[in-house]
């Protein structure tokens, strides 16, 4: 789906979350997790952990117009926020509903492959604004067809790396 011609590796964390050897069952878990997994898919990446809110990481922004990437690990999900306004959900839950041995570690496991994807610049993230005001975000993957078609016309572009054009 995203034209990786090889699987990723998982961390060892990871791994033996997903092979049932332990239990995602808090935010300091997945956090672990998210982190360990993170940095063996993108090594030397400047994540921060917050060893004072145990369910926060961030990676600081590489561009001052996309803002920072902060993954948060409450609620028994992980959200993505990228920049200010825009923020996107990985819920076990919806790994559970489709049969997922280990949602939890499916759900860490989708958001690393999202955070590594934004950041090798495979994902367009878009925002509005109209008067000034917020209006609304999302993220494409590049590859998809059509692409401009998904994004409204008047949205500023971008990718990790800063202000993207079609």
């Amino acid at each position: 789906m995203h034209g990786c011609a090889r699987a990723p590796q998982l961390s060892q964390t990871l791994a033996g979350f997903i092979r049932g050897k332990s239990a995602l069952s808090d935010p300091h878990k997945m956090k672990i997790a998210f982190v360990d997994d993170l940095q063996s898919e993108v090594p030397g990446l400047g994540v921060r952990v917050d060893d004072h809110a145990t369910s926060v990481v961030s990676i600081p922004a590489r561009h001052q117009d996309v803002g920072s990437i902060i993954i948060d690990f409450d609620d028994g999900e992980v959200t993505v926020s990228i920049g200010e306004h825009f923020h996107s959900h990985f819920d076990p839950g919806v790994y559970r509903s489709e049969g997922y041995v280990n949602p939890d570690a499916a759900c860490v496991r989708a958001a690393v492959t999202y955070v590594r994807d934004f950041i090798a610049g495979r994902i367009l993230f878009h925002i509005r604004f109209v008067n000034g005001r917020y209006a609304g975000s999302g993220t494409l993957y590049l590859n998809t067809a059509n692409l401009m078609a998904n994004v409204p016309h008047d949205a500023k572009l971008y990718t990790w790396a800063g202000p993207w054009n079609p």
